[in-house]
Parts: structure tokens; C-alpha cells; sequence
């Protein structure tokens, strides 16, 4: 935390605020202020906003917090995919069970995660999304009737699948039965005309590079991709289920 406390430090003095005035104008205590700069109390991304409003800095303390918690609650495995995603100028990712991180709303992302931190990193990683030239998703129809977060975040989250413009969404219709790919998820990558990938798993994800893999990888993508429906018949299933979280 020693980036957020530092700059949290130079905004109030630069201000001319005691830590009892920011106090007030966060509505923080004193002492809690005291103890985050002290280093003896973790900040939450709550307070970082009502000081960046008090001290009016702009967003400073909430995007030095966001970075400082991201690296502190990425597992290690995962940060070199990270890089590789940021890297990327085209993304394909398979899901059977869940929403895509990638397009995943808040509320949906802290239904499942359970974690402030870990959802604002899961939603940082989103601005991805902008420096694509293709981002196709391919789900399970499984993912669009599991109840994450209930009804009205089902609707907002199927809405969000709706209109986001930077993705395009095909459905693996239920009455398909068992298929290839049904056992796992993965997304691939396009860095510099290269392929490479990632396989999620319970502990921790594979990552595939070797020519000889990422064929394997390749087929089950393809065999996916079979299956699912076009762009315009995946829409009106995504509108069917969210017709019915509505009622």
C-alpha cells in the first residue's frame, strides 16, 4: 500500500487538510485515517473514492488503490496471461458454465467472487476489450439460466451480453446434448499472428504455446463453434432468457 498511503498523504497536506478535516469530509474517523497512513490498516476501495472527492484529485487514490490491490490479489499463475491478454489483438473464449469474466457486470462478478478487490481487478481487466479487433464468445445456454446474484442481476447481465458492441456472442442451445469442449473452459489468443491459450481449472490455468497443443485447442474451438448458433439466433435465445428472469 506504501504508493496509495504516499499519495494519499501529498493530496491532503497539499490541500491543507489535517487528517481530522479529511475525516469529516469522508466521513471517516480520525483514527482510521491516522491508521491507513500509518500502514497499520488496509484502505477499501470505498474510502479511496470518498477522498479522491474530498480532496478532489481526480480519481488518483482510486486507480493507485485498484493497482496496488490488483497486484496483491492476482494469483501469481495468472499475471503472465494478464500480460498476454493486454497484449492481444483478438480473444476467442469458451464458457459452459458462467458468463465470461470479460463481460461480466459487477454485481454478477461479486456474486460469484465474493471479494470487492477481486471484482474491481476482474472489471479492469474489461478495458481489454477496446484494443481488440475481434473478441467472439461462444457460451453454454447452461450460463444464461443459472441464477448468479438472482433475478434482476441475471436481467442486467443478459442485457449486458445484448448490447455490448465489442463482443460477438454465440449460444450452444441445451437441447444439443453432450459436445466437445462441454468439460471446460479456455479462451485463445492472438499476440503478433501468434496463437496461444489458457485452460481454467480448479487450482490454477494451463497455459498453451507448444504448435502441437494449440492444434488440440484449435479442434475443440472449432468443434464449439460448430454448435453454437449464429450471432442472430443466439440474440433472440439471450432476449428469451431474459424475458423470463423478468417475470
Amino acid at each position: 500500500m506504501n504508493a496509495f498511503i504516499e499519495e494519499l498523504r501529498i493530496a491532503r497536506e497539499g490541500a491543507g487538510l489535517t487528517q481530522e478535516q479529511l475525516a469529516e469530509a469522508t466521513q471517516y474517523s480520525q483514527g482510521q485515517i491516522s491508521k491507513i497512513e500509518n500502514g497499520e490498516r488496509v484502505p477499501n476501495l470505498k474510502f479511496a473514492k470518498a477522498a479522491d472527492d474530498a480532496l478532489k484529485t481526480g480519481g488518483l487514490l482510486h486507480r493507485t488503490l485498484r493497482r496496488e490491490l490488483r497486484q496483491e490479489t492476482t494469483p501469481a499463475w495468472f499475471v503472465p496471461w494478464l500480460e498476454r491478454e493486454r497484449q492481444a489483438t483478438s480473444l476467442r473464449t469458451y464458457q459452459p458454465l458462467l458468463i465470461p469474466g470479460l463481460l461480466q457486470i459487477e454485481e454478477y462478478a461479486m456474486a460469484l467472487l465474493q471479494d470487492e478487490t477481486r471484482v474491481a481487478t476482474r472489471l479492469d481487466r474489461q478495458e481489454t476489450l477496446d484494443q481488440l479487433d475481434t473478441f467472439v464468445v461462444v457460451i453454454d445456454e447452461a450460463a444464461l439460466t443459472r441464477p448468479i446474484g438472482g433475478a434482476d442481476v441475471m436481467v442486467t447481465q443478459l442485457q449486458r451480453l445484448l448490447e455490448d458492441t465489442r463482443a460477438s456472442v454465440h449460444v450452444v442451445p441445451a437441447a444439443t446434448g453432450y459436445y466437445t469442449g462441454l468439460d471446460g473452459a479456455f479462451t485463445i489468443a492472438v499476440i503478433d499472428g501468434t496463437e496461444v491459450a489458457v485452460l481454467d481449472n480448479r487450482l490454477r490455468g494451463q497455459f498453451i504455446e507448444l504448435p502441437e497443443d494449440m492444434a488440440v485447442i484449435r479442434r475443440a474451438w472449432e468443434a464449439v463453434r460448430s454448435e453454437a448458433l449464429p450471432r442472430g439466433q443466439s440474440r433472440d435465445l439471450i432476449e428469451e432468457a431474459c424475458d423470463r428472469w423478468k417475470t
